[in-house]
Formats: structure tokens, C-alpha cells, sequence
């Protein structure tokens, strides 16, 4: 969880929370609002309580309990699930140990590690020795209603749920693409990467893919550009502000919609 550092005096109004705002007053009148994205979890309808990203033991889990999206390691792997739609998933990995807000394990040469975040469970391999040509496989099962997985431009898409194509981030900093993206094979996601590519300044390097919740009408957001007037940017999981140098590039803009209904016209917001 996010540490805040406020001014002293101030006294939140708990009953003006929303899912990414809180309210605090002043002892001269002046009120601070704190906006952040998925500040709060909603346990009850009506009521908001601050987010833990922190596992808990719960039975035989180890759970992420206070949190808009409920996320769970056993012996069958780690899942995810957002209660309120009723849509997640469970990758089946073996052997996770949890540690904060992550689980970790090392399989074949890589130290895998899946993170919790505000919007994602976000997976990460380290590779610290040349594995030459090899494909890596996820096997998954949808939860829920969750839809299977089709696969658009090399990213894994289904109703609710995305998941970036994997790329390369090399330890010199430089970017490295996987051309195939995922490949979806009878409930496993796959990609195959050849690391004799890399140069020797690239080790240890980071295999990136990450599952991420698309927003609803509780956080909205996409971007547009020039180059493309038409795209819907609405599944990506970045977006760009600023004019590049040249006709090509174009121009982007990020659009992202806020929660402001806790917000009254009288309240003064300081920043």
C-alpha cells in the first residue's frame, strides 16, 4: 500500500470516500481531496475501505482479500477474480511462495514473479543465463463468466481480461521484441524466444507479460493519435502524450476519465 504524505490537522471525511478518492477537512474550512486510481475496495455496498495489496493466510490460501479484485495462491496456482463481474483466471503454476504482494517460484532457469497491483497481477521472469531457443508455456483456466482467450495482434484478449504480448527487457536498458506474440494452444498461452539474439550486456534480462483487468465505468481510459484517427486504443495497456518530431510520429493524447463524484461544487481542491 501507498504511504501518503498529507498535512498534519487534516481529518478525512470517511463517508465522502469513493472507489478512487478521499476527502479531508481542515480546522480553518479548506477541504483536500487524495484521487488516486482503485484507492479504496468496496467490501459492502456503500462503503469503501483502503486497499491492502499484502497476502493473508485464509484456510489453505494465501489471499489478497482487501483489494477490488480478490487474488489467490494454492496448490493449483495463483487466480485471479473481480467479484463484481464475476470474470478471472487461475495460471497454473506450481511451487509459489508468497512474499508481501507477490509470489515467486523458479522454474527451468527462471525466477518467475507475480506482483499485485492496482489494476494487474503483473508477471515477471528474470533469465540470468542464456537459454537459446525455447518456448514458454501458461497453462490457464478461465474463472467465472471469464470468455476464452482470442488472440489480437500477439495480445491475449477476452472479455474483461488482457494480456500483453511478452517482450524482452534486456539489463542494458533496450527493448526486445517476441515477433509471434502469444500463441494460444488448448489452454495455454505460449511464446517462443531465442536469447542467442541478445547481446551479453542484455543478462540478466526480464521477460514481461502482465494480466491486467480492462476498466470499466469506474476508470476509463485510451488515448488517440494522429497517424491513426480510427484505431481504438481502448485494450492497451499504455498510453502517450506529446507531439513527436515528425509528420509520422504525429501528435498523441492520453483520455482518461475521473470519479469526481465525491467532489461537491463547494469543496476547494488543493493540490
Amino acid at each position: 500500500p501507498a504511504v501518503w504524505d498529507l498535512a498534519s490537522g487534516l481529518v478525512e471525511d470517511v463517508g465522502k470516500r469513493s472507489q478512487n478518492s478521499k476527502l479531508f477537512s481542515a480546522s480553518d474550512g479548506s477541504q483536500t481531496s487524495l484521487m488516486v486510481s482503485n484507492l479504496h475496495y468496496q467490501p459492502r455496498p456503500g462503503e469503501w475501505e483502503p486497499q491492502d495489496l499484502n497476502f493473508q493466510v485464509n484456510g489453505d490460501y494465501q489471499e489478497v482479500g482487501r483489494h477490488w479484485f480478490r487474488t489467490r495462491v494454492s496448490d493449483e496456482g495463483i487466480e485471479v477474480l473481480e467479484s463484481a463481474n464475476n470474470i478471472g483466471i487461475q495460471w497454473e503454476f506450481s511451487g509459489l511462495n508468497v512474499d508481501g504482494h507477490c509470489a515467486r517460484c523458479s522454474i527451468g532457469g527462471v525466477e518467475w514473479s507475480y506482483e499485485v497491483g492496482p489494476r494487474r497481477l503483473k508477471l515477471s521472469g528474470t533469465v540470468r543465463t542464456p537459454q537459446g531457443l525455447r518456448t514458454y508455456s501458461f497453462p490457464y483456466q478461465p474463472l467465472g463468466d471469464a470468455s476464452d482467450f482470442t488472440i489480437i495482434d500477439g495480445n491475449a484478449v477476452a472479455d474483461g481480461l488482457f494480456v500483453a504480448a511478452p517482450f524482452i527487457i534486456g539489463n542494458n536498458e533496450q527493448q526486445y521484441i517476441i515477433p509471434s506474440g502469444w500463441v494460444l494452444q488448448s489452454s495455454q498461452l505460449t511464446f517462443t524466444f531465442d536469447d542467442s539474439i541478445l547481446p551479453p550486456e542484455a543478462y540478466p534480462y526480464i521477460i514481461d507479460p502482465t494480466t491486467t483487468f480492462q476498466p470499466d465505468s469506474a476508470g476509463i481510459d485510451t488515448m488517440i493519435n494522429s497517424p491513426n484517427p480510427t484505431t481504438n486504443y481502448g485494450t492497451s495497456t499504455e498510453t502517450s502524450v506529446g507531439d513527436g518530431n515528425t509528420a509520422a510520429s504525429g501528435a498523441h493524447r492520453g483520455i482518461i476519465k475521473f470519479d469526481v463524484s465525491s467532489i461537491d461544487s463547494a469543496d476547494i481542491v488543493s493540490a
